[in-house]
């Protein structure tokens, strides 16, 4: 998105015929880059959810308290500040009671996208944090805090060989 805008944003200030060139660069760049629909799937995945189950309330400590009323509701009470941690990570409840485990993007083998969610690898071993299994059909690979072994969500079919979900 940034370098089409930025081609945009060129041709707009240089003119033509000379912005025909870094619009150029531009198109073969993203013709030639790694392509997924991960994005596009997970917020059709979360808009479908969202439809099928409705609006669910967000945990009370993540609430904004801006009123006293609020505030004698318990609004934003106990709420952990997850910059103030190392890896500026806290595990508390972020989604709805009863939602915790549902994930929506689930990385494809795209090499940019393995490497996006590598970054919660320590949450799933420290805390038991559910993410998604990058390999191919997309599993959710739950590691208990308390053991070394993942439970799997059943793969729609095997693939073997993956150290998330360790299929």
């Amino acid at each position: 998105m940034l370098l089409a805008n930025a081609a945009f944003d060129t041709v707009t200030k240089i003119g033509w015929p000379e912005g025909r060139i870094p619009l150029a660069e531009a198109t073969i760049y993203l013709a030639t880059s790694p392509k997924s629909n991960s994005a596009y799937n997970a917020i059709n995945s979360a808009l479908a959810y969202v439809e099928q189950t409705g609006n669910a309330p967000v945990p009370l400590h993540l609430r904004n308290a801006p009123t006293q009323l609020m505030k004698n509701l318990n609004y934003g009470a106990d709420y952990t500040y997850p910059h103030d941690f190392p890896e500026h990570f806290y595990p508390q409840q972020y989604k709805p009671e009863g939602h915790e485990s549902i994930v929506f993007w689930h990385p494809t083998d795209n090499a940019q996208e393995i490497k996006l969610s590598r970054p919660h690898e320590p949450f799933v071993a420290r805390w038991g944090i559910v993410v998604a299994c990058p390999c191919p059909p997309t599993a959710v690979a739950v590691r208990s805090p308390k053991s070394s072994t993942a439970r799997v969500a059943p793969p729609r079919s095997g693939s073997g060989g993956c150290s998330w979900c360790e299929r």
